[in-house]
């Protein structure tokens, strides 16, 4: 009994830890959500598209943890879940929001399942994150039709401030011409 009440311990905390993924210095979502798919498939083989619009701005790091974390819950579904041939994961950097559209063309989710199941996770914390960090998350879902996640967050929340461009005068700039 000692030794499972162990084994149980060792493992919670192990996904735990997963779930608590700390990114590395300049990491970006587009590669983390690439890499993570990379594993998936190995497991799992399907179909998997990534692409980015806009200019990639950097996301505030809370943000960047949770939508880490919500990407990979939903591209994870997709993968182990949803029996999809096709994955398609986008980020739009957007200059009034920025937006994750994680889409499968897989069996769908349930719709009694789409608001999480009891003792699963997975949904529950997607929506639970998405909350947290002030986003709106949208779910549609149709039978054989697969799976659509898409998370929006104003990019007032989203993102780190631009740094400001000093501001040179006439006479400041004559001076530097000069010298």
């Amino acid at each position: 009994m000692w030794l499972l009440s162990r084994y149980c311990d060792e493992e919670g905390r192990d996904k735990v830890q997963v779930l608590r993924h700390v990114p590395d210095e300049g990491a970006d979502l587009e590669q983390a959500f690439r890499d993570h798919a990379r594993q998936l498939a190995a497991v799992h083989p399907t179909a998997f598209t990534l692409r980015c619009e806009g200019r990639v701005r950097e996301l505030r790091p809370a943000v960047y943890e949770e939508l880490l974390a919500i990407g990979r819950e939903a591209i994870q579904n997709a993968f182990v879940h949803a029996k999809a041939t096709h994955i398609d994961v986008e980020l739009a950097y957007g200059s009034k929001a920025f937006e994750l559209t994680v889409r499968d063309d897989g069996l769908g989710i349930e719709p009694e399942y789409r608001n999480g199941r009891p003792r699963h996770w997975g949904i529950a914390g997607i929506r639970e994150r998405t909350a947290q960090v002030g986003a709106t998350c949208e779910l549609t879902s149709a039978e054989d039709e697969g799976t659509v996640w898409r998370f929006h967050l104003a990019a007032a929340i989203a993102y780190l401030p631009e740094p400001r461009q000093p501001v040179v005068t006439t006479e400041e700039a004559q001076d530097s011409e000069s010298v």
